[in-house]
């Protein structure tokens, strides 16, 4: 086997559009760790998510690589350590939710981690997510927004502007924080330099394994510097139209059809 490690982004290229997860990604994945290959998850979420999807999946303890929040934490199921790379400052937070505020209707703000969630409280998504179990906070000012230093602050944007959104939020980012488009409606700010790539190369280095024995996966921006450092990198058909250009690949089919599963059975095993 060429590549030692691989490592897949989640949505829009493990999962199809509906979050579901195929019984042949499930072999293919299977069929990686039977041969070695370390395998990882890179994604938005919490680690305690990450978890919680590979148990879900019927892969609990597959995965001995896990790059949360977009890099800001990483797992090495290795070692069984975590750590924390990057938070955001509590101003920097205010700052930026107040720049935001011209689209307060349009990009509502979230925060949260692996032990709560905070959404100011005329968010259409709080009662959902008290329905989840999970701690929640309800807002009334932008300075309860504020409490704790977090990775990175959500914006959940409406389809038709989040474009124009997108283009505004990069005009208010400076030295200290970046913002990037995760999926098509959501816009994540995170602490400069943050990014899945910083966690996976930090991986790399603990473990002694070159960058060029790492094939990464992925579909769009907050994809782009993983694909970048690694010996091969891999865009699904559906992805963004820069995260195709940087990519050494582009897979013949997309999320919904298996498009990752079918690239690793037909050209890596």
């Amino acid at each position: 086997m060429k590549y030692k490690v691989m490592v897949f982004d989640i949505d829009g290229t493990l999962v199809d559009d509906n979050h579901g997860f195929s019984d042949f990604t499930r072999e293919v994945i299977k069929e990686l760790y039977d041969k070695g290959v370390i395998l990882g998850l890179a994604s938005g979420r919490t680690i305690g998510q990450l978890k919680g999807h590979a148990k879900e999946w019927g892969l609990e303890n597959y995965f001995k690589v896990l790059i949360a929040l977009n890099g800001a934490s990483l797992y090495d199921g290795i070692n069984d350590k975590t750590y924390d790379f990057f938070k955001l400052k509590r101003e920097w937070i205010k700052e930026i939710i107040e720049k935001m505020q011209i689209y307060h209707n349009e990009a509502r703000c979230h925060i949260y981690n692996d032990e709560l969630t905070m959404f100011f409280e005329d968010d259409e998504d709080y009662k959902n997510y008290m329905l989840s179990g999970r701690k929640v906070i309800a807002a009334k000012t932008i300075d309860d927004m504020c409490q704790y230093e977090v990775p990175k602050v959500l914006f959940k944007t409406e389809l038709e502007k989040s474009d124009e959104i997108e283009e505004y939020a990069k005009t208010i980012c400076n030295g200290n924080y970046e913002v990037v488009r995760t999926q098509p409606i959501y816009l994540e700010f995170m602490p400069k330099g943050c990014t899945k790539a910083y966690s996976l190369m930090r991986f790399l280095e603990i473990h002694g394994i070159k960058n060029e024995s790492v094939a990464s996966f992925g579909d769009t921006s907050n994809d782009n510097e993983m694909l970048k450092i690694s010996g091969l990198g891999v865009c699904l058909a559906n992805g963004s139209d820069d995260t195709k250009r940087i990519a050494d690949v582009i897979t013949e089919y997309d999320n919904n059809h298996d498009g990752l599963a079918r690239y690793i059975k037909e050209n890596l095993l």
